[in-house]
């Protein structure tokens, strides 16, 4: 079911995937994190951490547990690895909305001129690129809920089906049929959702967190000597 969801839709939502105690070891062991460079940002239009994993390795003891690694093999396959990781908490003090877009970009060690690759971003001394389209159809995204996550508190919104679309412009976006659906996830939960299928998110309205851990996968290595910076292989 749930993978004809992700094929049809472009993603889907699976409750109780973590145990309220492994919740609770993934946020505690964010929380005690000492946010001492670029890759955490906490103000107040945004708090994130980005390389969560390069920064919190010890959230892999929890994270490669085997009810996920299951669910990854199955809905993936085996040979699916980490490519980004990103976590989110979107509160009353970090408060923040996302137009409507396609997440196009990915994380790489180094520029390179490559067929194919192109809108080449630097950030704090960090390559982005975004790659052709068969590496954005490979890749699935993996969004784990810390928190009951509905519209008040700022839940994605998606346009199903808008991920067999291909790569749009901007323009694009704006004149597509906002025929939207809300992905309400409760604690413990996942959405699992295509790169390409179009979403946002608005400002939270509520005093509740919500706090999301950012997962990205992929099967396939990059050409002529490019690599995934933030590649790793999950534990068994």
């Amino acid at each position: 079911m749930y993978k004809a969801e992700i094929e049809v839709d472009g993603f889907t939502i699976i409750s109780s995937v973590f145990t309220d105690g492994q919740i609770s070891d993934l946020a505690l062991m964010i929380d005690q994190a000492g946010y001492l460079n670029d890759n955490f940002r906490r103000d107040s239009n945004l708090f994130a951490i980005r390389n969560l994993i390069g920064e919190i390795p010890e959230l892999q003891q929890v994270l490669w547990n085997d009810k996920f690694n299951y669910l990854i093999d199955n809905l993936f396959g085996e040979h699916y690895f980490l490519t980004k990781a990103i976590y989110f908490d979107k509160s009353a003090m970090s408060n923040w909305l996302v137009s409507w877009h396609q997440d196009t970009k990915i994380s790489v060690d180094s520029r390179k001129e490559i067929e194919g690759f192109g809108q080449w971003t630097l950030k704090q001394g960090l390559q982005s690129v975004q790659p052709s389209k068969e590496y954005l159809e490979d890749i699935y995204t993996i969004r784990i809920h810390l928190d009951d996550c509905d519209f008040a508190n700022g839940a994605l919104k998606v346009i199903p089906r808008s991920h067999k679309l291909g790569i749009l412009k901007d323009e694009e976006i704006l004149k597509l049929d906002k025929n939207e659906s809300i992905c309400e996830v409760t604690r413990g939960g996942i959405m699992i959702m295509k790169p390409l299928l179009v979403h946002s998110s608005s400002k939270s309205t509520s005093v509740r967190n919500r706090r999301a851990i950012h997962l990205e996968f992929a099967s396939k290595q990059l050409p002529n000597g490019l690599h995934w910076r933030e590649m790793v292989e999950r534990r068994s």
